[in-house]
């Protein structure tokens, strides 16, 4: 996919959509029903990017999901819809069972034809994801996030978002080959106080036959 355009809107790079209805039928146990587990916002811990088994909550549905949209998929990224906003990307390996997206959250699934370039449209969402606009209730005090705001949040960049991809590129290389030595070096450190403490260990052992 090329861009041709400075000014696009986040709906152009991923697919965009609200979780699953979560009303009090689905989490009653029926007979016959399929049995599925569901995200909710505590469920997720937007700090680490855990899926946090032990707060999923029980959905039932009459017949199977026929649609994998809705199954939580690595490299989600998905944002609370109600409350002050938080997004988080949904690493891989992060959970192993079958998860549904509840409708406490709307996922940005990047398109497969920008797969290659997830990692800058991640890095703008990480950005800009507290700019999106809000919207209000009427009878509630509470804010909450449309999924029509998500699509057309605009996206402007004046030397065109080829340009800035590629320049993006080069400081991302650079960013992870300093990162890889940090924790080369890291290990190294801590492999190195290791030994200091085994020292002292074994040191003070034998002082005290």
């Amino acid at each position: 996919m090329s861009f041709f355009f400075t000014k696009l809107n986040l709906g152009y790079f991923f697919e965009i959509f609200q979780g699953v209805p979560m009303l009090n039928k689905h989490q009653k146990i029926q007979e016959g029903f399929s049995a599925y587990k569901a995200l909710t916002v505590k469920s997720v811990n937007f700090n680490t990017a855990e899926v946090i088994y032990e707060n999923l909550v029980d959905y039932y549905i009459y017949k199977p999901f026929q649609n994998e949209k809705y199954f939580l998929k690595p490299g989600d990224y998905i944002i609370n819809s109600k409350g002050k906003r938080q997004g988080v990307l949904i690493p891989e390996k992060s959970f192993n069972d079958t998860v549904l997206i509840s409708q406490h959250f709307i996922a940005l699934r990047i398109k497969p034809e920008l797969q290659d370039k997830a990692a800058f449209f991640y890095t703008l969402l990480d950005l800009l994801i507290a700019d999106i606009p809000y919207a209000t209730s009427k009878t509630q005090s509470m804010v909450f996030t449309r999924i029509k705001d998500v699509e057309n949040y605009q996206i402007d960049f004046g030397n065109g978002i080829e340009q800035e991809y590629d320049f993006f590129q080069k400081e991302y290389s650079k960013y992870q080959q300093a990162r890889n030595t940090f924790r080369e070096k890291e290990i190294r450190f801590q492999t190195y106080l290791n030994k200091i403490k085994q020292m002292i260990i074994v040191s003070n052992d034998h002082s005290n036959l």
